[in-house]
């Protein structure tokens, strides 16, 4: 985001830019706003105060003005003879694994293919001395089941996710406990499958529109006739060349973030401004 507000920054008399920031960190410094947003926060006030550069002074409290949760104030105010909005406030999306969902605890197809296993387990002795065969065999199983959920009844699949303590407890009971937290863990929660070789193929994708034509019902049983000819959430536009060419622009774009990150691991670092730097963040 440098570039944006080099850019933003190059002349005063320019009305501010509606640039969009994207911060990326790991789910457990972002929870209910706490660790990096507080810092983030702390971070453009004390720019906005203490820069010796007007400009960097300027750009700081144009974001911290965009940045801060809606108020009673008024919602904007004017600088350099432009107009700026107040209080838009941000976004948190948080990413959390299926396996968190415990889908094995609360839907029956999945509860009994474990009990199943669970059994085999007993009768054929110790589990440890088995090969892994009959593992591979359930997890098999397992995706299936859980591919068929997610094509067949998204909205049952939803309602598994929210079973779950781990997933709805700092989302919709975060005001509750101990902690008694002031927001949720995050504002939209993906909530995504950890196994990468899981993939819904086309097979798939025809078993699921077979099986929803001849039920004429969903596989939870929700009452939705409409069959599913392709994933709930796909992109029905993507075989289009202009989709495809800006989806592949995007990969290339990813692709050489990572790269440009991966090429500063061996630069040595300057432990006396990280110190400095943290420190003045509250860490």
């Amino acid at each position: 985001q440098q570039n944006k507000i080099n850019s933003h920054s190059s002349s005063s008399s320019q009305p501010p830019t509606d640039d969009r920031y994207l911060i990326i960190a790991g789910f457990g410094h972002l929870k209910h706003r706490l660790g990096v947003p507080e810092c983030v926060e702390r971070y453009l006030r004390a720019e906005a105060v203490g820069h010796p550069d007007a400009e960097r002074r300027s750009i700081a409290m144009d974001v911290l003005l965009k940045v801060l949760p809606p108020s009673s104030d008024p919602p904007s105010v004017t600088r350099n003879n432009f107009t700026l909005k107040k209080g838009e406030g941000t976004a948190l999306i948080g990413c959390q694994m299926m396996y968190e969902a415990y889908l094995e605890d609360s839907y029956p197809p999945i509860m009994e293919l474990m009990a199943n296993d669970a059994a085999a387990d007993a009768v054929e002795g110790d589990a440890e001395n088995n090969d892994n065969g009959n593992e591979n065999d359930v997890d098999a199983k397992k995706g299936k089941l859980l591919k068929e959920l997610y094509l067949q009844g998204p909205e049952l699949l939803d309602k598994h996710i929210l079973m779950s303590d781990e997933i709805s407890g700092p989302f919709l009971r975060y005001d509750e406990g101990i902690a008694r937290f002031g927001h949720p863990c995050a504002d939209y929660l993906f909530v995504y499958d950890e196994d990468d070789d899981n993939v819904i193929e086309e097979n798939d994708l025809k078993l699921a529109l077979h099986a929803t034509t001849a039920n004429g019902d969903d596989v939870g049983g929700s009452g939705n006739d409409n069959a599913q000819s392709q994933c709930p959430f796909h992109n029905t536009q993507a075989n289009n060349n202009d989709d495809n060419n800006q989806y592949d622009s995007a990969k290339r774009e990813t692709l050489e973030a990572y790269e440009n990150v991966g090429k500063t691991a061996s630069l040595r670092g300057n432990s006396l401004r990280a110190r400095a730097i943290m420190s003045r963040l509250g860490y």
